[in-house]
């Protein structure tokens, strides 16, 4: 209903496993740049590859979510954004070329209108700095406050992570092993454990 593509569009198609292997190869070190990456598409890559039994990390990579600058400056859809900064309508929204073509104009728009720096690296540390999201984590298992990395749900919620490590490591050993925590959720309890 969302994207338009139903069961016999893709009923010849090979499933995500079958073509797991050379998705991984093709994207492999690179740095990825979407529109709202952070919490849909990497998380999908995550447990795709992860049902694939193909280990995946982002770590050490780039990421640059165009909706994080977008939000930052103006909050509003990618159809919205296309609108904003290029003047021109987004009419196939939810078509994967056709978003992905769309996030390149607009990240384009983005770095000329507000003299972003030109380059990923150099982007994804401006990003790091000016990140609103209370969040520390994509998961949202995590927040900070007085600059202590804090529980934001569950049974723990409001205390700081540190602590829980500490106290219960076990129940962060739960969390590492359920199916749908992102890497940076896991990334942030194993610094903790250490």
């Amino acid at each position: 209903e969302v994207h338009g593509i139903t069961n016999k569009d893709v009923a010849h198609k090979p499933s995500f496993k079958a073509i797991a292997r050379q998705v991984h190869k093709f994207i492999r070190g690179c740095d990825i740049v979407g529109y709202n990456v952070k919490s849909f598409d990497i998380r999908l890559l995550e447990n795709e590859f992860r049902r694939a039994r193909i280990e995946f990390s982002t770590e050490g990579l780039h990421i640059i979510d165009v909706k994080d600058i977008y939000h930052f400056h103006e909050q509003r859809t990618l159809s919205d954004a296309v609108r904003f900064y290029c003047n021109s309508k987004h009419d196939q929204a939810h078509s994967a070329l056709d978003d992905a073509c769309a996030t390149w104009r607009v990240l384009q728009a983005q770095v000329e209108k507000y003299a972003l720096p030109p380059s990923v690296e150099e982007l994804s540390e401006w990003m790091e700095k000016a990140r609103p999201s209370k969040y520390v984590d994509s998961g949202h298992w995590f927040s900070t406050r007085d600059g202590k990395v804090i529980f934001a749900k569950g049974k723990y919620n409001g205390l700081p992570l540190s602590r829980v490590a500490k106290q219960d490591d076990d129940y962060l050993g739960w969390i590492l092993g359920l199916d749908d925590v992102p890497t940076d959720t896991k990334k942030a309890i194993k610094l903790a454990l250490r």
